[in-house]
């Protein structure tokens, strides 16, 4: 290889790496430009406290904190505003435990976890508050049993997942478990089934870490639930709809 070829080779190879060595502080500029971006993205959490029994606002003290336990940020709700809160100061990338207490409620615990991705300015969350009250009848929103079954549904553990992180969150309370018929065509059958369902219930609350002490007691119904709001309905229903038998978590100790 003659001088001429060496010297067109070298200043080649010299472009190469120069170019790669260009290439490669544009790619640190923007990364570091990306992660400056993320460090001052701030994300706010809102949304409405409401009386998960009546549906009424509900003023609430919220208190944000991260996983080491530290208090970030807290705030109210405002019941005169429809439960309206709104709480700043969060981050992308940061995963939050969100507390939320109110005299005569249960006391609310729910993890937020924010993408690193997360760019739009708020994030909403309702949040259902308990009443904290002997008698009280707490509703399980989604039914966890099919019709005319008595083993929970596939998936039910996610509908359930509220009241057992309320009882975890709330040691003291007690309850009574109370499940009714899907219909009122036998009072025998219809007995033995809600029995069962009472049954399920209890042991996915004692195999989730609720002992069996705090469950009172466990009982089915063999006539349809009373409660006119809850009952069957007296037209034909949606097609494809059905009904099913109502269950309640029902306040016995606070």
């Amino acid at each position: 290889m003659n001088l001429k070829k060496i010297l067109n080779f070298t200043g080649k190879c010299a472009l190469i790496a120069i170019s790669a060595a260009i290439i490669f502080l544009l790619n640190i500029n923007q990364s570091r430009a990306q992660e400056g971006s993320l460090l001052s993205t701030v994300i706010s959490l809102t949304g409405n406290a409401i009386n998960e029994i009546t549906g009424d606002p509900v003023t609430a003290f919220i208190t944000i904190f991260d996983t080491d336990g530290k208090k970030v940020n807290g705030g109210r709700s405002d019941a005169t505003n429809g439960g309206y809160y709104f709480i700043t100061g969060l981050k992308p990338g940061k995963t939050y435990t969100v507390e939320v207490k109110q005299k005569n409620y249960f006391i609310e615990k729910f993890v937020l976890a924010i993408s690193k991705d997360e760019r739009t300015p708020e994030v909403s969350h309702d949040i259902l508050m308990k009443p904290l009250s002997v008698g009280t009848a707490i509703k399980l929103r989604v039914p966890p049993f099919e019709l005319n079954k008595s083993k929970l549904r596939v998936g039910s553990e996610i509908f359930l997942e509220n009241i057992k992180s309320a009882l975890m969150t709330n040691p003291t309370v007690k309850i009574e478990i109370s499940c009714y018929p899907d219909n009122a065509s036998n009072l025998k059958i219809n007995k033995e089934l809600t029995e069962e369902r009472a049954k399920a219930l209890m042991a996915y609350f004692t195999s989730a870490g609720i002992t069996a002490d705090r469950i009172m007691s466990s009982h089915g119904n063999e006539k349809i639930d009373p409660n006119p709001k809850n009952s069957p309905p007296t037209g034909k229903s949606a097609k494809g709809k059905r009904y099913i038998g109502t269950s309640y978590i029902i306040v016995r100790l606070v």
